[in-house]
């Protein structure tokens, strides 16, 4: 009979030695909802991530995760940075809604900081909360009419700098904000370039036909699914070199980094314009690590101008 392959071997251990402490710390646990908590926390975690471990140690850090979660306020993300007793790593702990780009925006935030991801917890969970915020229960995995949520523990390179760790939170509390700023405005922002393709096809402006071809092929492609829609300004010129001001409310999140240049009135058609604008300021969400690996600075959005 042929011998199991010793890669095979290492992972069974691996299996059996997360088995072993997930049970261990289920039983240390004396409520019944920890209990549940534990089991959904670790369930995805590989086994080798908890080699050397305790079941003690795995029961204290799903207590303290679930005791930070206990509590958030609706459309906001719960973080914290702490030092844990008998650890010799920082952890962060984060609550938010569950929503795209998370993983990546929070560690290149980490990353910005200067510290080094040695395990992250993540699992996707279905709860139940009270209209402001308090955890009901913890659902089953298919309930699908609780929330999703994600729960994040993150060990980090310890820091013992009460300044440092205050600044990595509010780095944390800025990227997250500016996730789901990005994310809630999405669809409406490729909504509007939506709107804007039609009417380049019902009422196109007075430019060369190449020039509005090439629009409406651009345009298309950033609403088949091609872009990450950050930003749509609508602006209008109010006299020949004067600065360019916001014709109405936009979407996106990028007040506070966007300065419009002045421009020279002659230089815009009477019909409206359209151009895709980069930042001078590196964007914080989960582009920043992507725009760094490739050289680029993030494309933030689409701007369209008047006179």
């Amino acid at each position: 009979m042929n011998k199991p392959a010793k890669g095979f071997t290492r992972h069974k251990g691996h299996l059996d030695i997360k088995s072993g402490l997930i049970e261990a710390a289920i039983a240390r646990a004396g409520d019944a909802a920890l209990r549940r908590f534990i089991h959904q926390l670790y369930a995805h975690v590989s086994g080798r991530d908890l080699e050397g471990r305790t079941g003690d140690e795995l029961r204290a850090a799903a207590a303290e995760l679930w005791a930070h979660g206990a509590l958030r306020a609706p459309g906001r993300a719960r973080i914290a940075v702490v030092n844990p007793p008998k650890t010799r790593r920082t952890v962060v702990h984060i609550v938010n809604d569950d929503m795209p780009f998370l993983v990546d925006s929070v560690g290149a935030e980490l990353a910005r900081h200067g510290f080094a991801v040695h395990l992250l917890i993540h699992p996707i969970l279905r709860v139940r909360r009270e209209s402001g915020g308090r955890l009901i229960e913890l659902a089953a995995p298919a309930a699908a009419d609780a929330a999703a949520e994600s729960w994040m523990r993150i060990e980090i390179d310890q820091c013992l700098e009460p300044a440092r760790l205050a600044a990595l939170e509010r780095g944390l509390e800025a990227v997250l904000g500016d996730v789901r700023a990005a994310v809630e405005d999405w669809e409406p922002m490729r909504a509007r370039a939506g709107a804007i393709l039609s009417e380049l096809f019902d009422r196109p402006p007075g430019l060369p036909a190449s020039e509005i071809d090439e629009a409406r092929e651009f345009l298309k492609w950033l609403t088949d699914g091609n872009f990450t829609f950050l930003g749509y300004r609508e602006y209008a010129l109010t006299g020949a070199g004067a600065r360019i001001e916001e014709r109405e409310d936009g979407l996106d999140l990028r007040a506070e980094v966007v300065h419009v240049p002045l421009v020279r009135e002659e230089r815009l058609p009477e019909e409206p314009v359209q151009l895709v604008l980069r930042a001078a300021v590196p964007g914080r969400d989960h582009r920043q690590q992507v725009d760094a690996e490739r050289g680029l600075r993030p494309q933030l959005g689409l701007d369209r101008f008047w006179r």
